[in-house]
């Protein structure tokens, strides 16, 4: 997901080089809220690029290192065997307060549906997020600290 704050600006022309430097910044602060996710076997071409994008924001990197380093990145994320994975970062990079899921287990199988569970959990408790989720999944349901039903058009607490 785009940040509203650089859309607009970079449509009407180019990004000057304090809105690239708030843009960095940014994106560095989206990676390092899902680095976390990819555990042990962390590929070194996203630590180079979060590595090369800090330097740029110290002025220690040319601008061609730095988007060399993010193409690198985005390939990395492109050759993810993990769909999940790679939801869920999407998900939380921008860092938002609230975290809407539909179904976010429907179509897993019991173990990946139980990390799944378990992330949801470490997200809540770690970093104080809020989740909104909408889900058939009696277990689910279970580790929720409140719980809505929809019947008939109307919403009831449970």
């Amino acid at each position: 997901m785009r940040d509203k704050r650089f859309i607009a600006e970079h449509r009407g022309g180019p990004l000057k080089k304090e809105k690239h430097l708030q843009l960095i910044k940014w994106a560095c602060e989206c990676a390092e809220n899902v680095l976390y996710l990819f555990g042990e076997k962390m590929d070194d071409r996203l630590i180079n690029a979060l590595n090369v994008a800090i330097q740029w924001r110290q002025g220690n990197a040319s601008v061609g290192d730095a988007r060399k380093a993010s193409v690198v990145a985005h390939l990395v994320a492109r050759e993810s065997s993990n769909p999940i994975l790679v939801a869920v970062a999407r998900s939380i990079a921008n860092d938002p307060e609230i975290i809407f899921a539909d179904e976010p287990t429907g179509n897993l199988d019991s173990a990946n549906s139980e990390e799944i569970h378990k992330l949801i959990i470490n997200l809540k408790e770690k970093f104080n997020k809020t989740f909104v989720i909408v889900t058939h999944n009696s277990s689910l349901v279970n580790l929720a600290d409140k719980v809505f039903e929809i019947k008939d058009g109307k919403i009831f607490s449970v």
